[in-house]
């Protein structure tokens, strides 16, 4: 009773685990529902299956990018409420302009060009892609909002809602329908009801920053902030283009089961990351601004975060190393066998991954775009020799994602070094 009076105080005093609690409580159940179902999913679902759905959520990603991307970072950085409003509505229009530009394309592109994102079976899918992009990007916006706004309630609310929407879809659907409809409709409407709560709660309770809205000051920011979005926006582009690439490869040397084991591994592995890292990158995104204008460092914060995400991402990546293959085959069936030896191969990875994404926001918080642009270049010419010789030499899929998994962990590592010589204020 006195240690749990002790934690109770701690948690109390200490806004930063607040609320970190409060998100994790969130994003706990929404990746627990998920691993608890699956069993269920991978019975109802094969592995082309995922193999097609990863193709769609892919290049949805990619094109998110346009908008998620370069100026949204400046709602959080950003002091002013002046600033953050403007900065908000003006990443609300670029999604608006990158949806019709996309909605064209799609319309226009001769069928014979897309058809290696889905094949005919699937293909009218690819007329919901601008809707797919446009709600995955406004929901970034919105949740990045709620972020600054401190509204951790409104987020984990979200993510809980969100996650049962989806689990009901992916099942109803999936037992009354064969193939991957339930898969796509959830990916489709999933975002549409959580872009929906968050525009209910914004205008019931921030619609009155909107009178600070200024086309003048619109332009200003644009001008202002363009020297440190220009080198943003291609970074993250490198990045995942370096992460769509072995899609393509996967499924040319195996296949679209080889594919969709490949997605249910990073899914399954993406868990944990999901689990822990979103919460927890959102929370230290904003301490770590806080702290920084106010002392010039972060330290603090940063070696704190640092131990936890460590300890948490250290049993998981041990167990799915050595016993993943065998763990697949008995939870999800024996057709997922090859899924768990995938996940081996990425273990590694993802345990950096895990530790590494979130802390690497100091890249952001002391506007070094530059330099993550140049360390994004770095990832590319590893990626791509790790996936060259894996494809040309080994010819074999496992040893590609394995050698794939070191060099992308080989740039974690630098991220982590570099992030925390920003964390201390000593560099410039």
């Amino acid at each position: 009773m006195v240690l749990i009076k002790k934690i109770k105080s701690l948690i109390r005093r200490d806004e930063y685990i607040k609320n970190f609690l409060t998100l994790f409580s969130g994003t706990a159940f929404v990746q627990i529902l998920p691993f608890f179902t699956a069993p269920i999913t991978t019975r109802i679902y094969d592995p082309q299956d995922y193999g097609y759905t990863a193709m769609y959520a892919a290049v949805v990603g990619l094109f998110t990018l346009f908008i998620s991307s370069h100026y949204v970072h400046f709602i959080m950085l950003s002091k002013r409420m002046k600033d953050i409003v403007n900065i908000f509505i003006l990443t609300l229009f670029i999604a608006v302009i990158v949806t019709a530009i996309l909605t064209i394309l799609v319309f226009i592109i001769p069928k014979p060009f897309l058809t290696g994102i889905l094949d005919d079976n699937y293909f009218f899918f690819l007329y919901f892609l601008p809707i797919s992009v446009f709600l995955n990007g406004f929901g970034s916006v919105l949740g990045i909002w709620n972020n600054k706004m401190g509204k951790y309630k409104l987020m984990a609310s979200i993510k809980i809602f969100d996650a049962v929407f989806s689990i009901v879809v992916v099942i109803g659907i999936g037992i009354l329908i064969d193939g991957p409809y339930g898969l796509f409709i959830a990916i489709i409407t999933g975002p549409l009801i959580s872009s929906s709560i968050n525009i209910a709660s914004f205008l019931r309770n921030d619609s009155k920053y909107l009178k600070l809205v200024s086309s003048n000051w619109i332009r200003k920011l644009v001008i202002r902030e363009i020297r440190y979005a220009i080198y943003i926006f291609p970074g993250d582009l490198i990045n995942k283009y370096i992460n769509l690439l072995p899609l393509f490869i996967i499924e040319f040397l195996g296949g679209k089961v080889s594919l969709g084991n490949y997605q249910f591994s990073q899914r399954i592995l993406g868990l944990p990351i999901n689990f822990v890292g979103t919460a927890v990158l959102e929370v230290f995104r904003k301490k770590a601004i806080d702290d920084y204008n106010s002392y010039g460092n972060c330290i603090s914060i940063f070696k704190k975060t640092f131990s936890m995400l460590s300890l948490l991402s250290l049993l998981p990546t041990l167990t799915l190393m050595f016993f993943a293959p065998e763990i697949f085959e008995f939870v999800f069936g024996d057709k997922w066998y090859g899924a768990g030896r995938i996940t081996q191969a990425l273990s590694i990875l993802y345990f950096f991954k895990m530790v590494a994404s979130p802390l690497s926001y100091m890249y952001y918080v002391v506007r070094r775009t530059k330099e993550d642009l140049i360390t994004q270049i770095c990832l590319v010419v590893f990626n791509l020799s790790a996936l060259a010789v894996g494809y040309f030499y080994f010819k074999d899929v496992f040893t590609m994602v394995l050698l794939y998994a070191l060099s992308y962990s080989g740039i974690y590592i630098i991220q982590l070094i570099r992030s925390y010589q920003f964390a201390k204020g000593t560099v410039k």
